[in-house]
């Protein structure tokens, strides 16, 4: 009898299943991260943004774009801020290439790209750590697990704590470590679950955590996630085989990962002379900020996993005692060294019946190590510090929920973590709409004395009276605290007390009198108060003391303080230094430049040709129309315009311009006559 046909079976491809779950895996990480996330968009600029982003020519020029990985001023206009991050600021100018100028918009798509990014990779590391788990008990690689790591990764997408980055534009160098570090992690995992050392994969593994590196140097905790993962998940790991071996192979891969950082801080030290530490560190006993950091995991991070409403900018976290006894004796510290130890035994109990969430009980501590150890940093608590740790500890809550929720409870327990911290961080993003938001949630839940200073700030065009109570609340905690007197002095002047205004601001500057920013807040007052040419000498007082090149705002008050006390020659020829350094302008300085070019012709008294006096307004129509092409609507500016203009003999240029003013402002009585005047035969 003949073999009946089978058609099509012969030929029948691999079964497809698994790549449309994987595809709707990366789907669903993708539509819960933008959901969660999508009001970020709207939201502004905060903190060290004006620093790096707003005003900081290191970013407004796209080439030569390798001059980030040289200069590490580029990274800020604050010399206090600037840290050697490259990635950043090469980013930060691409965004601003594509926008043209500074859209908070442009850069939240970027960062809410990269926090997408980070949830791809945070699934496909779980998926190979799960994986490595599953043939170190001897289960066949079919065994299920991807659950697991889709859940973790999905209360990773929409965790208002992984969310500070989206935020927050300047953490944006957090996400672009976070990116390459597990990039680099998801390499060196699949090369070692496949047993197999190999060019390709080291490369590839090294090369990453370089650009890790590149974006923050908290990943120089790479090599202890090395070490870590191959002494409970590696190939090599096998009853039979000693403890010391494991140890020794372990060590020796970690020790080729930290070839890295070895590097990194070799580059940043000998060739660039520069370090991050030199910034960032403050002078407090290493004891204490440990403890203070045990203290954080249980009132602050551990906390704010849970219930993330009070996640805030600059909370109150005064460092322990000095003494270990009475450090002890609070009992958030006692609890968080107890957590630390409760976390190790532990993972030791687990090594062996669920490697997994062993590691990732130890991944969680060594990730957060570098901001959350012995190192005495400027914040004892900052709300995206354990982000880089985020993955690991929710892996380790969902392999423990797991286990101990029956089967059937395990799939809606995980939907309802999700849509639970999705709510909570499309609330939470509201905080950040603005400065004036972020502050008041900040104070509202315990915000520091830098917070209370910054609400205050954001409250003086509204409420003065309230921020004269914020301001001298600061003062009552910390006399010396220089910029809550400036901002007192700044309200007397505007206030009409201007002698005890400037009062106010001679005492800041005198209690740190090498501190360029207090000669510059004193020359700022003195020019409100009418006295440029006090004013000049305070700014040229902050140029001397700033440490490398003036700042451009400083450059800039000293040009206006000039260009108010007449001397316009001098004003432009620190507009020129500013232009140099700023091809693109800086705030308002095209049109101080305009009108030091444009003031001189007005008096009729000075002795200059009329050659010379048509080539200074042929040079201030040029510098408004530069300031013109970044504020269109500014009214003075365009009246200024046409009236040189009008100057020069340019009559019907001039019309358009005072037409243009009044379309702007219709009762601007000065364009209205100017319009008269061009129209007269």
């Amino acid at each position: 009898m003949a073999e009946p046909s089978r058609g099509h079976d012969s030929h029948v491809s691999p079964p497809r299943r698994p790549r449309l779950r994987a595809a709707a895996a990366w789907l669903a990480l993708a539509l819960l991260a933008t959901a969660a996330f999508e009001n970020t968009l709207r939201n502004g600029f905060h903190l060290d943004d004006w620093y790096r982003i707003v005003g900081n020519p290191g970013v407004e020029q796209l080439a030569p774009w390798w001059r980030h990985f040289v200069e590490p001023s580029t990274n800020a206009t604050l010399p206090r801020l600037v840290q050697y991050r490259p990635l950043l600021p090469l980013t930060l100018s691409l965004d601003f290439a594509r926008a043209g100028r500074h859209d908070p918009s442009t850069y939240h798509v970027t960062n809410l790209g990269l926090h997408v990014l980070c949830a791809w990779l945070v699934y496909a590391l779980l998926v190979e750590v799960l994986a490595a788990a599953r043939a170190r008990r001897g289960e066949p690689p079919s065994a299920p697990g991807r659950g697991a790591a889709l859940a973790a990764a999905a209360l990773y997408a929409v965790h208002p704590v992984a969310g500070v980055p989206v935020n927050y534009l300047c953490a944006r160098d957090l996400l672009l470590m976070h990116v390459f570090l597990l990039s680099a992690l998801t390499v060196y995992a699949r090369m070692r679950r496949r047993r197999g050392d190999t060019a390709l994969g080291w490369t590839s593994t090294l090369l990453l955590l370089a650009l890790a590196m590149l974006g923050k140097t908290t990943a120089v905790m790479a090599p202890g996630l090395v070490g870590a993962y191959e002494l409970l998940l590696g190939p090599d790991v096998v009853p039979t085989r000693p403890l010391a071996r494991r140890l020794l192979g372990a060590g020796a891969r970690a020790s080729a990962a930290a070839l890295v950082p070895v590097a990194f801080f070799a580059w940043t030290r000998l060739g660039l002379a520069f370090s991050d530490l030199d910034k960032i560190e403050v002078p407090t006993s290493s004891l204490t900020y440990a403890l203070t950091q045990a203290r954080a995991q249980v009132d602050s991070y551990l906390w704010h996993v849970l219930w993330p409403y009070t996640l805030r900018a600059l909370p109150e976290a005064p460092l322990v005692p000095d003494g270990l006894g009475e450090a002890l004796a609070q009992p958030a510290v006692a609890l968080g060294l107890l957590g630390v130890a409760a976390t190790l035994a532990l993972a030791w109990t687990l090594r062996r019946s669920r490697p997994a969430a062993a590691f990732a009980l130890l991944a969680y501590g060594i990730a957060i190590a570098p901001t959350s150890s012995f190192v005495p940093l400027r914040y004892a608590v900052t709300d995206y510090r354990i982000v880089p740790g985020l993955p690991w500890l929710l892996l380790a809550g969902v392999l423990l929920l797991r286990r101990a929720l029956p089967t059937r409870a395990w799939a809606p327990t995980a939907v309802a973590g999700v849509l639970w911290f999705g709510v909570a961080a499309h609330v939470t993003n509201a905080d950040w709409k603005d400065d004036l938001t972020l502050w008041s949630h900040s104070v509202a839940h315990g915000g520091d004395a830098t917070a209370r200073y910054n609400l205050g700030v954001q409250l003086l065009p509204s409420d003065p009276a309230r921020a004269r109570e914020l301001f001298l609340d600061v003062l009552s905690e910390n006399p010396d605290y220089i910029v809550a007197h400036v901002s007192l002095g700044l309200l007397d002047l505007h206030e009409g007390a201007v002698d005890e205004g400037l009062r106010r601001i001679a005492r800041a500057v005198s209690l740190d009198p090498r501190r360029p920013d207090s000669w510059r807040w004193q020359g700022r007052a003195l020019l409100e108060a009418g006295r440029p040419d006090d004013a000049q000498l305070s700014f040229e007082r902050a140029i001397e003391l700033t440490d490398g090149p003036p700042l451009l705002d400083d450059l800039l008050d000293a040009a206006r303080s000039a260009q108010r006390a007449g001397r316009h020659v001098q004003a432009l020829r620190l507009l020129d230094e500013l232009h140099a350094r700023a091809p693109g302008g800086h705030l308002d300085s095209r049109f101080v430049e305009a009108w030091s070019h444009h003031a001189p012709c007005l008096d009729p008294n000075e002795e200059i040709s009329p050659y010379v006096r048509a080539l200074e307004l042929e040079a201030a129509v040029k510098a408004y129309d530069a300031f013109l092409a970044t504020h269109p609507d500014d009214v003075q500016a365009s009246y200024n315009r046409a009236h040189a203009l009008q100057a020069l003999g340019r009559r019907t240029e001039a019309a358009e311009g005072f037409a243009r003013v009044l379309a702007l402002d219709p009762s601007h009585a000065g364009a209205r006559l100017g319009l008269e005047q061009t129209r007269d035969p």
